[in-house]
């Protein structure tokens, strides 16, 4: 039972930084908006999907190593860190970036 403990922690702190990029993308970049150009662009090879963000990598990694702060309150220190170092990150994206496309920040 111990170990299955561990592995639950350890689970939950990888998940929470990767729920913060899915929950700040979703709801406050694109603003719970997919019409059909955008699913269209989800199975384009070269679509604003197409590759590695590295805001969402690079704040899903800070935000695991944070949790590993405290394991026990990660979802507490992770969630929010991630969530508002992603939205810096997107940001900070140079204005022609394919990951800001159909976001807030498109054309900005």
């Amino acid at each position: 039972a111990a170990g299955l403990s561990i592995f639950i922690q350890i689970y939950t702190v990888f998940m929470n930084p990767v729920l913060a990029v899915i929950l700040m993308d979703w709801f406050v970049l694109r603003k719970r908006r997919i019409g059909e150009e955008q699913l269209e662009d989800l199975y384009d090879a070269n679509g604003s999907r197409a590759g590695t963000s590295k805001p969402a990598i690079i704040a899903t990694i800070i935000g695991a190593a944070a949790g590993f702060i405290s394991v026990d309150y990660s979802s507490i220190i992770s969630i929010p860190l991630t969530a508002i170092l992603y939205y810096v990150l997107m940001v900070k994206l140079p204005k022609d970036s394919l990951f800001r496309k159909g976001t807030i920040l498109e054309g900005k």
